[in-house]
C-alpha cells in the first residue's frame, strides 16, 4: 500500500480547515459588493460619459475602487491562509511519516513571492471580469438610447457578476416580460432572486478555486523547501493527484485521478473532444486544474534500492529511516 505524504488524519484536518477558509471566503466577497458604487453614483457617472460623447469606456475608467480595493484584500488575506493550510498540514504529516522536523513558513522568500504575484495576478483578473461587464452593460445602454437613470437601476445591481450572467439576468427578465406569465409587480423579485443566486454562484467558485490553489501550493513549496533543506531527495519524490471521485467529478479530474509526477513536474491531461469540436489540453503544476475544482495531492517518495514502495528518503541519514515508514 502507497503511503502519501498526507495521512487520512492529516488531510482530513486541512479538508475541514479548507472548507471553513471557502466559506469565510464566499461571505466576505459578497460583503464586498456592499463597497460598490451606489446608483446614484453610477447615474452620475454614465450621464458625465454621454455628456462629453464618450461612448466606448476603458476599463481603468469604470469607478469601482471601493469594491476592487475591498476584493484585493479579502482575496489576498485568503490565498495566504489557505497555503498556510497546506503547507503546515504537510509539515505535521511530513513529522509522522519520516522523523523528520520542519515547518512550513509563510514569510519565507519563495512562499512570500508566490503569494504576492499570485494574488496579484487573480485580484486584477477578477476585477477586470467585472469591469468587462459593467463596460458592456453600459455600452450596450448607450446604443439603445436607454436613460441614464434606468441604467445606472439595472448596472448596480449586476456588479461582480461576469458578462455572461450579467446577460442571463437580462435575458430572463426579457423572458419574464415576454411570456406575460408573471405579474408586473412581481418580475423584478424574480428576477432579483435569480440574480443573488448567481452572485452566490461567483463567489462560491472563485473561494473554492482560490482555497484550493493556495492550499495545494503551500504543499508544493513545503516539499520545495525539504528538498532545499536536504531533508529529501528530490529524484524519489512523486506527486500523485487525487481527485473527489464523487457524482460531481468532472472528466479531466476524473482521468488525471491516480496520475503521478516528478517534483516539478506538470500534471496534464487532453480531452478527446466527444462532446464536439477539438479536444482541450489541461495543464497545471497543483489543483485547480479549472474554476471549482476540488482535487488535491500528495506525496510519495519511492525507495531508491528497488524503485517500489513509499519509503521516505532522507538523504543525509538514509540508515535512521524506521521500519514504520515502510508501507
Amino acid at each position: 500500500m502507497v503511503r502519501f505524504g498526507i495521512s487520512l488524519e492529516a488531510f482530513a484536518a486541512s479538508r475541514s480547515k479548507r472548507q471553513d477558509l471557502e466559506d469565510k471566503l464566499t461571505q466576505e466577497l459578497l460583503l464586498a459588493l456592499d463597497s460598490a458604487p451606489t446608483e446614484e453614483e453610477i447615474r452620475f457617472w454614465v450621464s458625465d460619459l454621454l455628456e462629453h460623447g464618450e461612448y466606448h469606456v476603458p476599463l481603468n475608467n469604470i469607478p469601482v475602487s471601493g469594491y476592487d480595493r475591498i476584493t484585493a484584500e479579502v482575496l489576498t488575506k485568503s490565498i495566504m491562509a489557505g497555503m498556510l493550510i497546506g503547507g503546515q498540514a504537510a509539515a505535521v504529516d511530513a513529522y509522522a511519516n519520516t522523523g523528520i522536523r520542519t515547518t512550513f513558513d509563510g514569510l519565507n522568500p519563495a512562499a512570500a513571492d508566490w503569494a504576492a504575484n499570485y494574488s496579484s495576478t487573480q485580484v486584477t483578473g477578477i476585477t477586470d471580469v467585472t469591469k468587462q461587464a459593467i463596460q458592456d452593460l453600459v455600452e450596450k445602454g448607450f446604443r439603445e438610447g436607454i436613460h441614464p437613470n434606468q441604467l445606472a437601476k439595472q448596472i448596480r445591481p449586476l456588479i461582480g457578476l461576469t458578462t455572461g450572467q450579467a446577460q442571463a439576468v437580462e435575458s430572463y427578465r426579457q423572458k419574464l416580460i415576454d411570456e406575460d406569465a408573471v405579474a408586473p409587480a412581481r418580475i423584478e423579485k424574480a428576477v432579483a432572486k435569480y440574480r443573488n443566486k448567481l452572485h452566490n454562484e461567483r463567489a462560491r467558485t472563485i473561494a473554492r478555486t482560490e482555497t484550493i490553489t493556495s492550499s495545494a501550493m503551500g504543499q508544493q513549496l513545503l516539499w520545495e523547501q525539504m528538498v532545499a533543506d536536504g531533508e529529501l531527495d528530490e529524484t524519489v519524490i512523486q506527486r500523485v493527484w487525487i481527485t473527489a471521485m464523487d457524482e460531481r467529478k468532472c472528466p479531466v479530474c476524473g482521468a488525471l485521478n491516480g496520475r503521478t509526477v516528478g517534483l516539478r513536474d506538470n500534471f496534464s491531461h487532453t480531452t478527446d473532444g466527444s462532446s464536439g469540436g477539438a479536444g482541450k489540453t489541461y495543464t497545471a503544476l497543483t489543483p485547480a486544474i479549472h474554476p471549482n475544482c476540488r482535487c488535491s495531492i500528495a506525496m510519495r517518495v519511492v525507495s531508491k534500492r528497488d524503485g517500489q514502495g513509499s519509503k521516505f528518503y532522507r538523504r543525509e541519514a538514509t540508515k535512521t529511516a524506521r521500519p514504520g515508514n515502510r508501507a
